[in-house]
């Protein structure tokens, strides 16, 4: 991964992993000719404190939802309870930080 490359959703972990401790952020692009959804990674503009928390906020779900195919597996057996534990630790560690950025409220 690199500054402004242009990504699928099936990489958006990877290019999550790359941008930590950075000053970079994921930006949603035009979908391509397939329509499927696109992603670039640039650099952080300065946002109020308000953007900068519905950002990550935004950028967390996406995270949760590139997880829903390991969930499926695990209940159609395709997944051990091992394989599944750090799925479900890590999806609950970003479900607590959209809880905390939201205030306290339930996903």
């Amino acid at each position: 991964m690199e500054l402004n490359q242009i990504f699928k959703i099936e990489d958006y972990s990877k290019a999550y992993s790359f941008i930590q401790g950075k000053n970079y952020i994921i930006q949603e692009i035009e979908k391509n000719k397939e329509g499927d959804r696109q992603f670039q990674i640039v650099e952080q503009p300065e946002l109020p404190q308000k953007d900068l928390i519905n950002q990550r906020i935004a950028e967390l779900k996406i995270l949760l939802a590139n997880e829903d195919y390991k969930t499926i597996k695990y209940i159609q057996g395709q997944l051990s309870e091992e394989e599944f534990a750090e799925v479900k630790k890590q999806c609950q560690a970003w479900r607590d930080e959209i809880n905390k950025l939201e205030g306290g409220g339930n996903e």
